[in-house]
């Protein structure tokens, strides 16, 4: 089996985690005072990464005044921005890993949020920085997210990768997600399913999709997600279509997607023995919960 399907595996595997936030009892996760961020327990983390920008709780103060969302239309289900903190709407849940303000890099000011991992130097090491967020309460089956991301270059050695996955819209009722990769030379979608035991299944459909150009610079990401019948989803990164419009394969075919929950930043497993460390760079999120139009005759 590839590296980018076991890093995939990885990235689904997360989604228990991930429900886990409505609750957070019992020993699995402590939260922090900081924005809201849940970090595993320091038995089960790793020491964090040694990088120059400051941690959450330093978080520089912002001016007042309004940020990017303020030019945003109000009709978006979720507008971020981190004008505010990091990360400020969204729930943080990092383990051995970071999600940091980053001052000095962003695509919006004052900072964005920089998802940042460790090297990882054991073969089977994993670390996940995600920012999530439930839309439970949200009707509807047509799902886009535009957001910008900047992925290090840095993340993928010469010699091998892991990929990196960026973004997750999991949607729990359904046991089923769509995840995206992000590889040298392109992304994997991945869809997985999920058993009732929160396990995840042994074969998600992955699907390897080429595009150059898409690391190291700030670009926007458009994922859009037909929940309804057929199952659609696309891709689009800044001008470049690197999804066309397709049918999704694994998902249910009699029930709706709905009521999805968001993941985005970094997760990362050492398959190929060579995980140097990686930052992922995110600012202005916007995501759109709609119901399916319909065209009168």
């Amino acid at each position: 089996m590839r590296g980018g399907r076991l890093g995939s595996l990885l990235a689904v595997g997360s989604l228990g985690l991930a429900r886990a936030l409505a609750g957070c009892g019992g020993d699995a996760f402590t939260t922090s005072d900081r924005d809201g961020e849940v970090t595993a327990a320091p038995d089960d983390a790793m020491a964090p990464p040694e990088t120059g920008a400051p941690p959450a709780d330093a978080a520089p103060a912002v001016d007042a005044g309004a940020g990017w969302c303020a030019t945003q239309a109000a009709t978006h289900t979720l507008c971020e921005d981190f004008f505010r903190g990091v990360p400020d709407k969204l729930v943080g849940l990092t383990v051995g890993a970071m999600l940091i303000p980053d001052t000095t890099d962003f695509e919006s000011p004052p900072q964005s949020m920089a998802a940042v991992t460790p090297s990882l130097a054991k073969k089977g090491d994993t670390a996940t920085a995600l920012a999530t967020h439930d839309f439970s309460g949200d009707t509807g089956t047509q799902f886009t997210l535009a957001s910008y991301f900047k992925i290090a270059g840095s993340c993928f050695p010469g010699n091998g990768f892991d990929p990196v996955s960026i973004a997750i819209v999991d949607f729990p009722a359904e046991s089923y997600a769509v995840v995206i990769d992000v590889t040298p030379s392109g992304v994997e979608l991945v869809e997985a399913t999920v058993g009732p035991d929160g396990g995840l299944n042994s074969n998600p459909q992955v699907t390897t999709f080429d595009s150059a150009g898409l690391l190291d610079s700030w670009k926007l990401w458009t994922l859009t997600i037909g929940g309804g019948i057929p199952k659609t989803v696309s891709l689009t990164v800044g001008a470049v279509t690197v999804i066309p419009s397709r049918a999704l394969k694994n998902a249910p075919t009699v029930a709706l997607l709905q009521h999805p929950t968001l993941l985005l930043g970094a997760i990362i497993k050492n398959d190929q023995g060579l995980s140097p460390g990686c930052k992922v760079n995110v600012d202005d999120v916007l995501f759109d919960v709609k119901a399916l139009t319909t065209t009168a005759n």
